[in-house]
């Protein structure tokens, strides 16, 4: 796959009538001044959309915020990918793209990741993207493989 497939676009409303997000574009603006300003993100919220570039089509999310359920710091990347996209490489390309941003233009030492453990393609997504198994933690009686990234590991 050339990393050339799919790029990362802002995206508006976080849900549309069907509740899936249905617009490409947000502009994040507190989220960006504060990259441009000195890089200093706090608990800011980053959600960018998946895009298509042969198609322009809207294919998936990749997003980066506070997980209150880690320990912090607790920066979390999420991801989701369309069903019929799946298993093309989108997603890890999107989360390694979003968390080489981070680490490269913000204050951001680490990420986590997490996925219910019988989340398999998202385990793999999570793991082939650098990001590194930690431990098994339980959040609303549910199991999930927790990941954690440090910008030492990846710089």
């Amino acid at each position: 796959m050339s990393s050339n497939t799919c790029r990362i676009g802002m995206f508006r409303n976080p849900k549309g009538k069907n509740g899936y997000m249905n617009t490409k574009y947000l502009i994040t603006i507190s989220f960006l001044l504060a990259i441009s300003k000195d890089g200093h993100i706090r608990d800011l919220r980053i959600r960018l959309g998946i895009i298509l570039k042969e198609t322009n089509e809207f294919i998936g999310w990749c997003c980066s915020g506070i997980k209150d359920e880690l320990t912090p710091p607790s920066r979390e990347i999420m991801f989701a990918i369309s069903k019929e996209y799946r298993n093309k490489g989108y997603a890890t390309q999107a989360v390694q793209g979003l968390v080489s941003y981070l680490f490269e233009n913000a204050d951001v030492n680490d990420f986590a990741a997490i996925a219910l453990v019988e989340n398999i393609p998202s385990n793999r997504v999570i793991v082939k993207s650098g990001i590194q198994f930690h431990s098994t933690i339980d959040i609303d009686n549910e199991s999930y493989h927790y990941y954690k990234v440090l910008r030492s590991n990846l710089v």
